[in-house]
């Protein structure tokens, strides 16, 4: 999904190695801060969906670690000065704010439909 994210028709390559890892938006812990407005049953079943997970390098993912989700946002866009280079990551903080079960439930259902698009697999 990434690849296909922008228009360029040579898209940079994406060097998966440890450095690259898979984000949890709403963390897989509660966090102490800013509570989600997750109940937790919610939260049991929204951790591990497709539309919960984005791509970060290790750095910024270790910054965002188990914060909630506004203090997530500011490390996405800012943190040191530095945005994160992946698209879908940089479309949570641009359409999906606040981050609940319902927008949980749209990101997903926008992966899956651009998903389908590419590979033709649904």
């Amino acid at each position: 999904m990434e690849y296909f994210a922008t228009d360029d028709i040579s898209p940079n390559e994406i060097k998966i190695n440890r450095k690259l890892q898979v984000e949890h938006i709403l963390p897989q812990r509660k966090p102490k801060k800013n509570p989600q407005e997750f109940t937790d049953e919610e939260r049991k079943d929204s951790i591990y969906k497709l539309g919960n997970l984005t791509l970060l390098y290790g750095r910024k993912n270790i910054q965002a670690s188990n914060k909630s989700f506004s203090e997530k946002m500011e490390i996405y866009q800012n943190k040191d000065g530095l945005r994160t280079c992946f698209e879908s990551t940089q479309r949570i903080y641009q359409f999906y704010t606040p981050w609940n079960p319902d927008e949980l439930k749209n990101r997903q259902n926008e992966m899956i439909k651009k998903i389908n698009e590419k590979l033709d697999i649904f």
